[in-house]
């Protein structure tokens, strides 16, 4: 007589394969992810730096460091996006410091337009303001 069905060493068998291959999806789902907010977070650095490279060519009486968190609208920028963000100049150059918040939560962007640095939060020794 044929039996129908499967042994419980063929489901543990299926069940097992089944929870490696989602391990494997997991990890590289996550790791996609992390590179993409890092790439949005250097993304919003870039344009933060040539909006002030715009307004230091354009407006007289601009002070780069009056640029902070608390003036963003000003700038017709949303602060959803910056848990902290400001600005100076070093050697000539604007150098930026911005920490995320919302979409961009966990990461921190600092340096110049040739030079920036896109950091984990918790990597504060790499990325200061």
């Amino acid at each position: 007589m044929k039996k129908n069905g499967f042994t419980l060493v063929e489901v543990l068998a299926v069940i097992v394969i089944l929870g490696v291959i989602l391990a494997i999806v997991v990890t590289n789902v996550r790791s996609v992810i992390q590179r993409s907010t890092e790439k949005g977070m250097e993304s919003h650095a870039y344009m933060v730096l040539d909006l002030l490279k715009t307004y230091s060519l354009t407006e007289d009486n601009f002070d780069i460091t009056d640029f902070n968190i608390d003036n963003l609208a000003a700038f017709e920028l949303n602060a959803d996006n910056y848990d902290a963000i400001s600005a100076t100049i070093v050697n000539g150059k604007i150098r930026i410091y911005i920490k995320g918040k919302g979409k961009l939560d966990g990461f921190i962007a600092c340096g110049t337009r040739n030079d920036i640095t896109v950091v984990p939060e918790t990597d504060l020794i790499t990325c200061t303001p």
